[in-house]
């Protein structure tokens, strides 16, 4: 897409009617006035440079995902303590980095807002989701997202003690009222209920150790009275194969399987009595350092689980490293282990072929973090978006029906994050989320760096295009695309004929 011109405009005193002067830490420096930083297609994007952004005159500059400037506008400062409130034009951009300085020094940043410009809320779709705080349901739903993946919590303070409180309405009804649905998961255990190692040096070893059957049975026939007919899928723990989150004594592969697979069995059996709607997963497994997880859901059927869960739960990670599965060299042979998320939802599918079951496939964590949290290291916000598209068309191509992203808010893995505003992954969501709402996986058109996928058919098919190394990618032969948009939803040309140059980011041809 070609770059926009740079729009250079002078305001004096901007658009100050009705606003009471108030003292200085009364607001931040920079706001975007719409909620969670989104603007709807078609609205002003409006912002407010409050009275604690300096005395002197100001520079608010604009730029789009790609670092180019959109626009720059020069403030006069307000006279006492009175906010500023303008209008700052996108030229048609869908996400804005907006950064204040001074006028005299532009190059020290004073406050730093971003903002996405989102198309109104497809349908909600039950194929994506996010783990989020029920307070963030609405903008689920805003994206138009259906699944809020969320702790039920347990809350008895003590063996025989009634339960109570407020925190599995409080989990459970504001999803409700956003639109949304409840991907409920149990609770860790409690200090009182656990049974754990003394001298187990790891934090949380009371939280992350499995608990006493009675406790947890009596936990469970709880959550299911107050889940029942409210929360549709119920996960039976988190990670159990990581150690991290489940600690027997002793703690190694053998005895995690038989005191989890006890667990899973008899919390499916209370379920289906006291919440026979709801639908069970086995607890999220994830590949570690340690643990495969593989090796953990073949271990778990063997143990005679297959029957104790109703959706085949899994997580995917992969450092810094896209999803996608290389091509073998020429002449050469794969590397020895594939990592990729292909190759990962591939072994899931041949367990449960060697197991004669075909459980639907849930991917209920899956990201990609731009700030690095431990040794992972980071994307950056752009790769974090390209990867979050193509991600999800592999799990789609790959039979899997649903996909919960890793996370919606946060620094790390987030698409938003409250102290700044939105990533461009949010707004790549929003349009991954129009582009296939109502449409299937149909076929992949090539094959090897190219990848180019089909959602639904005839005039209403949208192709998701992109390469693995930058390639001129021929239309398959009678194709009519109709309009080009990148992978944020800008237009970037007219209708394409013979060709397009495609790139990691993912490239939407409609018609």
């Amino acid at each position: 897409m070609k770059a926009s011109r740079v729009g250079l405009g002078v305001l004096l005193v901007v658009c100050m009617t009705g606003l009471a002067a108030e003292p200085e830490a009364a607001g931040p420096a920079l706001s975007v006035l719409a909620p969670d930083g989104v603007v709807s297609l078609g609205d002003p994007v409006r912002v407010r440079i409050g009275p604690g952004a300096g005395g002197g005159p100001l520079t608010l500059t604009a730029e789009d995902a790609a670092g180019t400037p959109v626009t720059a506008l020069t403030v006069a400062a307000a006279p006492g303590a009175a906010r500023v409130e303008l209008e700052v034009p996108c030229e048609g951009r869908r996400w804005l980095r907006l950064r204040l300085a001074e006028a005299a020094a532009p190059a020290i940043v004073l406050a730093e807002r971003t903002v996405a410009v989102l198309p109104p809320a497809p349908v909600a779709d039950r194929r994506f989701g996010f783990n989020a705080p029920p307070a963030l349901a609405p903008l689920v739903r805003r994206l138009g997202a259906l699944w809020v993946r969320n702790h039920i919590p347990w809350e008895q303070a003590g063996e025989g003690k009634p339960f109570g409180g407020n925190g599995i309405e409080n989990t459970i009804g504001p999803v409700k009222a956003a639109g949304c649905e409840t991907f409920g998961i149990s609770s860790y255990s409690l200090p009182w209920a656990s049974v754990h190692a003394p001298d187990d040096p790891r934090p949380m070893r009371e939280f992350f150790s499995p608990p006493r059957p009675e406790a947890w049975d009596a936990y469970v026939r709880d959550a299911a009275a107050r889940m029942a007919g409210r929360v549709p899928v119920f996960e039976v723990w988190n990670e159990p194969n990581f150690d991290h989150f489940w600690r027997s004594v002793p703690d190694t592969f053998g005895q995690r399987v038989a005191d989890y697979s006890a667990l899973l069995r008899r919390t499916a059996a209370i379920l289906r009595e006291a919440a026979p709607e709801t639908r069970v997963t086995n607890g999220s497994v994830v590949d570690t350092r340690h643990a495969s997880a593989h090796a953990f859901l073949r271990a778990l059927l063997e143990a005679g689980c297959g029957d104790s869960f109703d959706i085949l739960n899994i997580h995917y990670y992969n450092g810094t490293r896209p999803p996608e599965r290389l091509p073998a060299p020429p002449g050469g042979e794969a590397p020895a282990r594939d990592r990729s998320l292909e190759a990962y939802l591939d072994g899931f599918r041949q367990i449960q072929a060697e197991f004669k079951t075909a459980k639907p496939v849930w991917m209920t964590e899956m990201g990609w973090p731009t700030v690095d949290p431990g040794g992972w290291g980071a994307v950056s916000e752009a790769e974090q978006a390209q990867f979050m598209v193509r991600s999800h068309v592999l799990c789609f191509a790959a039979g899997v029906e649903s996909v919960l992203w890793f996370q919606l808010a946060g620094s790390e893995f987030g698409l938003w994050q409250a102290e700044r505003g939105p990533k461009p992954g949010l707004v790549a969501y929003a349009q991954l989320m129009r582009a296939v709402c109502g449409r299937a996986f149909r076929c992949w058109l090539s094959e090897g760096m190219v990848r180019a996928a089909v959602f639904g058919a005839g005039e209403e098919a949208v192709i998701i295009a992109w390469s693995l190394e930058a390639a001129e990618w021929r239309l398959p032969p009678g194709a009519r695309v109709a309009r080009a948009e990148n992978m944020l939803g800008e237009a970037c040309g007219g209708p394409v004929a013979g060709g397009i140059r495609l790139d990691g980011s993912p490239v939407y041809l409609f018609g």
